[in-house]
């Protein structure tokens, strides 16, 4: 644990999520060119991401039991970006072949969550933050992986839809 905390800094840490917001382009075009070498940046970006979107939230509104109200943010910040990273990968496996590793993949999903996440616990910019989040993703798949526009389109529709569907039988399942 501490050997992996010691590669994420904190200033670095802003200064790539100040990249992904502000300069996307040059971010998603240079994750193109450079192979993720671990888990533990894109990672613990998240997890810190997931943590303040999670503390902001429980503060800001009226929660009955905080503590549990915050782990299950912070759960549901993290998990989901599992889960759609993983749909993701299937998809673009399907599609474009295994020429893309889950790792590119899964950093792409979870820096453009990071990214988001600080800001998406303010009610008025849910709306907002979840458009953008799925902008960039879409370009990261761009940029980032080279895969086509159209394709990315497919593999960002498949995989809510799917999730839809998996959540619907499972809801209908528990009635």
């Amino acid at each position: 644990m501490e050997v992996v905390m010691e590669r994420f800094q904190l200033g670095k840490y802003f200064q790539t999520i100040s990249r992904v917001l502000m300069h996307p382009k040059e971010f998603y075009a240079e994750t193109a060119t450079t192979q993720e070498e671990s888990w533990s940046k894109p990672l613990w970006s998240l997890i810190l991401s997931a943590a303040i979107f999670s503390m902001a939230s429980v503060i800001s509104g009226m929660h009955p039991n905080p503590v549990l109200m915050g782990m299950i943010f912070l759960i549901n910040a993290v998990g989901m970006v599992f889960i759609f990273s993983t749909l993701g990968y299937g998809i673009t496996g399907l599609l474009k072949g295994p020429s893309v590793s889950f790792l590119k993949i899964f950093s792409i999903y979870a820096y453009s969550s990071a990214a988001v996440l600080v800001l998406a616990w303010m009610p008025f910019m849910l709306w907002i933050t979840e458009i953008w989040r799925w902008w960039l993703i879409g370009y990261g798949l761009v940029k980032g992986c080279g895969i086509s526009i159209k394709k990315v389109i497919v593999i960002l529709s498949l995989s809510v839809i799917l999730l839809v569907l998996f959540f619907q039988i499972t809801l209908n399942m528990t009635r």
